[in-house]
């Protein structure tokens, strides 16, 4: 989906080398995970600090200029459950997901932009949307931009990319 949306606003996703996807296949879990570009992590719990080597190693690309992570949230609240918590902040790192993305960032000198979808509209689902506000809340004071979904991400990106184009002679990437 991010592929085709980056495409139908002239962006480029491209392929990593196959030393760089072997490197970020090495942190991933299996079965279902790809270390192409897009990375998909399979894993809804993955810990804050291999996203962060994930993102880092990703950014190490020098085609790439942007990464957007898509963080699916509402799979905690099966987690919580299982785990007895009350709630799904009780067991969310959402701080330490803030700071890995931000050091990512920062050591592969690339923004990261953050999707926190909120599929989960039924009464019972109130903690999910309460702890997505809590996750904007943190990447925000981490200076890192959150958008509802992919799509609105990704024209956010595309204006940027269509600004730098104008002014750099260039067409930023994107992972």
């Amino acid at each position: 989906m991010a592929a085709d949306i980056a495409a139908e606003g002239g962006l480029t996703i491209p392929q990593f080398e196959p030393s760089l996807q072997s490197e970020i296949l090495a942190l991933l879990s299996r079965p279902g995970s790809s270390a192409k570009n897009p990375v998909d992590v399979a894993n809804p719990y993955v810990a804050p600090d291999v996203l962060e080597k994930i993102i880092t190693a990703a950014g190490q690309c020098p085609d790439i200029d942007i990464q957007i992570v898509v963080q699916l949230l509402y799979h905690y609240k099966a987690l919580a459950i299982q785990l007895g918590a009350p709630c799904i902040r009780d067991i969310v790192p959402l701080e330490q997901f803030a700071e890995s993305f931000s050091r990512a960032s920062a050591k592969a000198g690339k923004p990261v932009v953050v999707v926190l979808p909120d599929y989960k509209q039924e009464a019972e689902a109130m903690d999910i949307a309460a702890t997505i506000r809590r996750a904007r809340a943190y990447y925000a004071q981490k200076g890192i931009p959150v958008f509802d979904d992919l799509e609105r991400a990704m024209r956010a990106v595309q204006a940027v990319s269509r600004y730098a184009a104008r002014r750099f002679n260039r067409t930023p990437s994107v992972t």
